[in-house]
């Protein structure tokens, strides 16, 4: 069955598979895709303090973004991509667990570095959109910070974290947000990933993706060259790889793969942090019995649970 995105020429057509007919095209009236709620979410884990911005669709908006989550999850994925629906990022590790060697390789701010130009290629040219539904499409499912206000801590926090990762993040890209998010990134950039695939595959590495972390493992020593080329085909993209989430791991070492532990003897594991998540979580439940801390720790619970069940298999 061919997905009713594929070929679509009409903008009227576009607003009905939308469900936001009520309009007639949507070029008339794009006022919508304005509303976002963009916070700073910070979180503290043994005293440290992590921040990142959440880019949220609202009311109609999200409505929207909802229903193209529906039609991308139809299209064909490979069988690398461990982040496509319903999968876990506990199942990463299992292409991984019996091989010696293992790189992992963090792509740095992702979603914010995922531009709309990128959008706008894949629905142009894989969907075969014409150019003013790919434009609309495009512009409904990337953020655009020239059309939407934000409080100061949050154009500071943006200030700061472009001098930290030294990039300057693109005006209009992919919300962090968004049911689309993680689908749309993949599907933008599927060329770039596509080629590291292939790279793998002519080095007999094992590969897989989950959003932005890209692991590689192998029996045989990676050749010295291998890492530099993936770098190299990130940069070509658009993308950096982030040296300090990134990681090399052989046989003599635990390996963390996506957070999930695999110790020198092939057996999964449940990582020191995790254990210490659910620690401060129950510690903070203790002090505030609220709702958000309840859901926090249940979910520390159930992220435990998977690594246990996988690791009796």
């Amino acid at each position: 069955m061919e997905n009713a995105l594929f070929n679509l020429k009409s903008k009227k057509k576009l607003a009905k598979l939308l469900f936001y007919d009520k309009i007639g095209y949507l070029d008339k009236d794009l006022s919508f895709i304005n509303n976002y709620s963009v916070f700073i979410v910070e979180t503290s884990n043994g005293g440290t303090i992590k921040s990142r911005i959440v880019e949220t669709p609202r009311g109609m908006l999200k409505v929207i973004h909802d229903r193209v989550f529906k039609f991308l999850n139809q299209v064909d994925l490979p069988d690398y991509l461990i982040s496509k629906r319903g999968s876990s990022y506990v199942q990463n590790h299992i292409s991984h667990k019996n091989n010696s060697n293992v790189v992992s390789i963090d792509i740095q701010k992702f979603y914010p570095m995922c531009s709309f130009g990128n959008v706008y290629k894949f629905f142009h040219n894989t969907m075969n959109m014409s150019p003013d539904v790919a434009y609309i499409i495009s512009e409904i499912l990337t953020i655009n910070y020239e059309n939407i206000k934000i409080n100061d801590k949050v154009d500071e926090y943006l200030e700061q974290q472009e001098v930290k990762n030294k990039v300057k993040f693109p005006t209009k890209h992919i919300p962090t947000g968004s049911s689309v998010s993680n689908i749309l990134s993949f599907l933008s950039y599927r060329e770039m990933f596509e080629e590291i695939a292939q790279l793998s595959k002519r080095y007999n590495i094992e590969m897989t993706v989950y959003v932005d972390d890209i692991t590689f493992s192998s029996n045989e020593q990676f050749p010295k060259t291998f890492i530099g080329k993936v770098k190299k085909i990130l940069i070509k993209n658009g993308h950096k790889y982030n040296k300090r989430k990134s990681k090399k791991l052989d046989k003599n070492h635990n390996k963390n793969i996506t957070g999930v532990i695999v110790n020198k003897y092939k057996q999964t594991k449940i990582p020191n942090k995790l254990h210490l998540k659910y620690k401060y979580a129950k510690r903070d439940l203790l002090k505030d019995p609220s709702q958000l801390n309840n859901q926090k720790l249940n979910g520390i619970k159930e992220a435990m649970k998977q690594i246990d069940t996988v690791s009796k298999k």
